[in-house]
């Protein structure tokens, strides 16, 4: 889908902000770039859609070098969330969405479809939040909006850029839940950027951590923790193992659903594994949900077996 073959970035005063990078992306993918401040995630991610020019080196993206596509051509099929949520403030919700496909010249039956479809995607009653401003929201709703608005004229590729990290803790878990729970329905290429371990670890497929300008791990959440490749990157990642529940798969080990179990406590398949545990210590069992279905039952004997059964192979620690 997207390949980086020997990409660097060196500004005039010679700081090599990325040094030679080779990777490749899947198509589908949720591919988490992370390290340092200084280290060239941005400017990665910003080479994508040619934000930043590439001083040597090529990216791809479906076999084609980014340089032979017409520059509004990638950035229509590349949308674009950012920390600053940059919502047009004079512009109604419906009107914000509407840029792009405004743009590509859709038809306005079209386009006001694609912009209900999206705000009820995200949770967001249309007929209540389409003609409201951006100052009547708060900042999770317009966060919410941003991402819809990259989502409009459906790219294949979605960029973002820190967008969660201006947010308090809870409207930024329940983000990322919404996030991963959208990226289900949508099945895009999400290349994010973030300077949280643990939100790197929650969303991704795999976690690509840089260091001044270089790629010094690329791997899944779980090899990350467990085989960090030098110390760097043990000491970023942060001793990851003493948190039992990162390591703790719910759709491995939960069980099938019995009518009986109708009655329980719910929790989404998507929840952090953290809020798994929490809600094991009040309830003996819980359901497991996935798009409003009940899908499996959890139960605390055999979780706790579970992360007995890892710490014993030394995968996590007491």
């Amino acid at each position: 889908m997207i390949r980086f073959e020997n990409v660097s970035k060196v500004y005039a005063d010679e700081t090599h902000a990325v040094d030679g990078v080779d990777l490749e992306i899947e198509k589908g993918e949720f591919f988490v770039i992370i390290g340092p401040s200084g280290c060239g995630k941005t400017t990665l991610l910003k080479m994508i859609n040619r934000l930043i020019k590439l001083t040597d080196g090529t990216i791809f993206i479906d076999e084609k070098r980014i340089s032979d596509y017409n520059i509004h051509e990638l950035r229509w099929n590349i949308g674009y969330v950012l920390q600053q949520i940059a919502l047009f403030p004079h512009m109604t919700i419906a009107e914000n969405i509407a840029i792009v496909p405004e743009m590509k010249k859709w038809k306005q039956e079209e386009t006001d479809a694609r912009i209900d479809e999206l705000l009820e995607m995200v949770g967001l009653d249309a007929k209540t939040y389409r003609d409201r401003l951006p100052h009547e929201l708060s900042g999770g709703q317009q966060q919410r909006i941003g991402v819809v608005r990259a989502l409009a004229a459906d790219p294949d590729i979605i960029l973002m850029d820190e967008p969660f990290s201006a947010l308090d803790p809870i409207s930024r878990e329940k983000l990322q839940e919404d996030i991963l729970d959208l990226q289900k329905k949508i099945n895009k290429t999400i290349i994010f950027v973030t300077h949280d371990m643990s939100e790197a670890l929650k969303l991704a497929d795999r976690v690509c951590i840089m260091k001044e300008g270089n790629v010094v791990q690329l791997g899944t959440p779980k090899e990350i923790v467990q085989h960090p490749s030098n110390e760097f990157v043990r000491t970023f990642v942060g001793d990851k193992k003493q948190g039992l529940d990162q390591l703790l798969d719910v759709k491995s080990i939960m069980k099938s659903p019995e009518n009986e179990n109708e009655g329980l406590p719910s929790i989404s398949v998507n929840s952090h594994p953290k809020s798994v545990l929490e809600a094991l210590t009040e309830n003996d069992r819980i359901l497991i949900i996935d798009k409003g279905k009940t899908i499996g039952v959890i139960d605390r004997k055999t979780v706790f077996a579970h992360l007995a059964h890892q710490q014993d192979r030394g995968e996590v620690h007491a």
